[in-house]
């Protein structure tokens, strides 16, 4: 949770530094010299940004699929430079689709090709969307968070597709056919984008087992921006956790008819949540011209919506909450307590 005594509009806080304590250190030194007989090991050296994650032998195996293939995949051995100049799309968009994966638009579903794509720190330069596939985990290192990072030519309508629209107009896998997927500890970074050119953060039309965790969003707070955090036309269950939205003309679009989110911080954004199907919400929610729209044909699923939402706190706002529904009177009659 951010917490507003110590972050103001417009900053960006910085990581949280984790490093190897000297607590730690002498709890290791304290071990006895021989363990099992072998000489005991001394601890490497580790710096602020080490993530296990990285190091470990990465012996997981895709129990249904064919031999050899690789489930986890680091973007830098696909060729991506992470230095914020040089432009990593294909190398990231590679490291998802290797090994015959299911592609948007070509598989409705598998668990033959589970993957884990794994960030280590630094700028991820970007000109057209990342296309995520079915059953893939999309992981930041958490001690040294990864930028990726929107050119200022980015050609495309979101910076992370979760399910790519195709031909005709339908989505490549159907929102509530796609389970199993996640994305975690991100700064999503669109600034270099014109204000006035509609952009989202992250496409993500899903159902169950899925989640988007601990990512930051860096859009524009410029009068009339077209920014977007998060646009979810349909899907059915998921789950949002710790994600702070920084200027944005909407900070998250909502149709889902079973998400639950907890801790939702939004800074300078014009309305903070469009809710169009039923939704639970814990959070923070604050700063200037910020509201909330739920959005009902009877308004019945409007105040349903209304119920489920705890632990809000509006702060510097001229419009907190607005429900729009075409058959008002009748969802009064239906109003509990809140």
């Amino acid at each position: 949770m951010i917490h507003s005594s110590t972050v103001q509009p417009n900053t960006f806080p910085a990581t949280p530094s984790r490093v190897w304590s000297s607590s730690a250190s002498s709890a290791w030194s304290s071990i006895t010299s021989t363990t099992f007989g072998c000489p005991a090991a001394s601890p490497s050296p580790r710096s602020s940004c080490y993530f296990w994650m990285e190091d470990i032998d990465h012996q997981g195996i895709s129990a249904f699929g064919t031999s050899g293939y690789t489930v986890f995949r680091n973007v830098k051995d696909y060729g991506s430079q992470r230095d914020g100049v040089s432009d990593d799309t294909a190398a990231i968009n590679a490291a998802i689709s290797d090994g015959g994966r299911c592609a948007p638009g070509r598989c409705g579903s598998s668990k033959k090709t589970p993957a884990v794509i794994y960030f280590p720190a630094g700028t991820y330069l970007v000109s057209a969307p990342i296309i995520d596939y079915y059953y893939t985990q999309i992981i930041g290192n958490p001690n040294c968070v990864p930028t990726i990072k929107a050119s200022g030519n980015f050609s495309g309508a979101w910076v992370i597709d979760g399910d790519q629209y195709q031909p005709g107009g339908v989505l490549g896998c159907g929102s509530t056919n796609v389970f199993w997927r996640q994305i975690r500890n991100f700064v999503i970074d669109i600034t270099l984008v014109p204000a006035s050119t509609a952009l989202v953060g992250i496409h993500w039309p899903t159902a169950q087992a899925t989640s988007l965790q601990k990512i930051v969003f860096k859009m524009s707070d410029a009068s009339g921006t077209l920014r977007q955090g998060v646009f979810i036309e349909s899907g059915s269950g998921s789950f949002m956790i710790d994600l702070t939205f920084y200027g944005s003309n909407i900070g998250a679009y909502r149709g889902n008819q079973q998400f639950t989110t907890r801790n939702l911080t939004f800074y300078d954004v014009v309305t903070a949540i469009t809710q169009i199907c039923d939704n639970g919400a814990t959070g923070l929610y604050r700063h200037k011209a910020l509201k909330l729209e739920l959005f009902s044909w009877n308004g019945i699923s409007a105040l349903r919506q209304l119920h489920q939402l705890a632990c809000g706190t509006f702060a510097h706002v001229s419009v907190a909450l607005l429900v729009v529904a075409s058959n008002w009177p009748n969802a009064l009659r239906r109003t509990r307590p809140l």
